[in-house]
């Protein structure tokens, strides 16, 4: 594989200007600079994941709970509001896209929104009603008795 990029001064991320010694971040001598270790990398991300895995083991018990409160309602017809934003907003919409399509083996869809995903009334919201009101709206249209 090689290191050499195409354009010469495209500014470079922080890990590649500091291996080559230089802190400009240009593409200067781009040929002799080389990626951090990947293994030591991954090592790195296993060791940061490490007490976000305790934090959730110790919680359980509640996760279990909630995840059974939310198949009851689903079960009785109730639907799922989802929302996010960024990296959240994506998996949210994964989210109510497994419960209406299929995740595991065939089922009647579940009733889940994603309120993120609807461009048209989210601007439309925003620009009328102000972000403070962009969830608290849609909650009020979708929102049903027994909706999570």
């Amino acid at each position: 594989m090689s290191t050499e990029l195409p354009l010469a001064n495209v500014p470079l991320p922080a890990p590649f200007a500091r291996r080559s010694g230089k802190a400009t971040g240009t593409g200067e001598g781009v040929a002799a600079w080389s990626a951090p270790d990947p293994a030591a990398a991954v090592e790195a991300h296993l060791r940061n994941i490490v007490p976000a895995l305790e934090s959730l083991r110790a919680q359980s018990l509640q996760l279990a709970a909630w995840g059974e409160e939310l198949a009851r309602r689903l079960l009785a017809g109730n639907r799922l509001l989802a929302a996010g934003n960024g990296g959240s907003a994506a998996e949210a919409q994964h989210l109510t896209a497994e419960l209406v399509g299929r995740f595991d083996g065939e089922r009647a869809p579940f009733s889940a929104i994603s309120l993120h995903a609807d461009t048209s009334a989210v601007t439309a919201i925003a620009n009328d009603y102000g972000f403070e009101e962009l969830y608290a709206r849609q909650v009020r249209a979708h929102g049903r008795p027994g909706t999570s």
